[in-house]
């Protein structure tokens, strides 16, 4: 620090992250298909050391966001297909860290801070085009809008190990183990009703597939998400 006080260094100790993918698509004619897909977009997880030097700013976070999706395409002539899909999103966001009453890197002034949330359901939308003007040459384009989820669930604030924890009154009294022991009995204060809001950016994608010779095919691609800055939480 700027001080010289020396901080240990945080470490990510959470597991691989599993990305689940599944999709079915089928023609029902020469000009009509449809598909169904299950989509989990990449997303962190995070598990520090509870008392590490980036506590303040996290200790661990899970994200669970999926999309289900039933989608059709057509194709009004032989060089162009168009297609759109309805989505069901859900997102889940799981949230550790502490905040100080001291402002200071000081134990003694740390709450923990937990909240556990969720959006059952969200709708948006996904849509495409295809063109291939030649046999040789095919130039896909996709845009999924931006979305706005608001999840709800639970938040906790934790006073336990706090210098001004004896003087807290405990919550819930009658639901301590020993009602005569008020100072063992846990600081730790629930909201059952707590709001977050998200808002997920415009993503765009493009590729194109080239395939100069029969046995061969050469593909580019690009995505374009419109992230800055997390402006809002």
């Amino acid at each position: 620090d700027e001080d010289g006080t020396f901080y240990p260094a945080g470490k990510n100790e959470a597991p691989p992250y599993n990305v689940p993918q599944i999709g079915f698509a089928t023609p029902i004619n020469k000009w009509v298909a449809i598909a169904f897909g299950f989509t989990s977009p990449f997303a962190p997880s995070a598990l520090y050391d509870e008392d590490g030097p980036q506590r303040y700013t996290i200790i661990d976070t899970e994200i669970y966001q999926f999309s289900i999706t039933p989608a059709i395409a057509v194709r009004p002539i032989k060089q162009l297909t168009i297609g759109a899909g309805f989505q069901w999103k859900y997102m889940g966001i799981g949230e550790r860290l502490k905040i100080t009453m001291s402002g200071n890197d000081d134990p003694g002034g740390d709450i923990v801070v937990d909240a556990r949330l969720k959006d059952l359901f969200t709708p948006s939308f996904t849509a495409g085009v295809l063109v291939e003007p030649i046999e040789a040459l095919s130039i896909g384009l996709s845009v999924q809008p931006p979305v706005s989820f608001e999840t709800k669930g639970t938040g906790e604030l934790d006073f336990s190990g706090n210098v001004f924890e004896s003087l807290i009154e405990p919550p819930n009294p009658d639901d301590c183990e020993d009602p005569d022991d008020l100072e063992a009995c846990p600081r730790i204060f629930t909201d059952d009703d707590v709001t977050m809001t998200i808002d997920l950016p415009l993503v765009l994608r493009g590729g194109v597939a080239v395939r100069p010779i029969k046995p061969l095919e050469i593909e580019f691609a690009v995505v374009y998400q419109a992230w800055k800055v997390l402006e809002d939480i």
